[in-house]
């Protein structure tokens, strides 16, 4: 039986060292992962926050 994997989503910003930091790992890890755009993307945005309380 095949495992699935979660999916990885982190929200992220351009200007962010720690977002790179955080997305530089997981590809160096071999972890797949969706980008969210919080600068960009209004519904990411407001996911994040809803999600983290911040």
């Amino acid at each position: 039986m095949l495992e699935k994997k979660p999916v990885v989503k982190i929200y992220t910003t351009p200007t962010c060292p720690y977002c790179t930091m955080a997305k530089n790992f997981l590809r160096e890890n071999g972890v797949e992962f969706v980008e969210k755009n919080v600068a960009i993307d209004h519904a990411a945005a407001v996911e994040m926050v809803e999600k983290s309380g911040q």
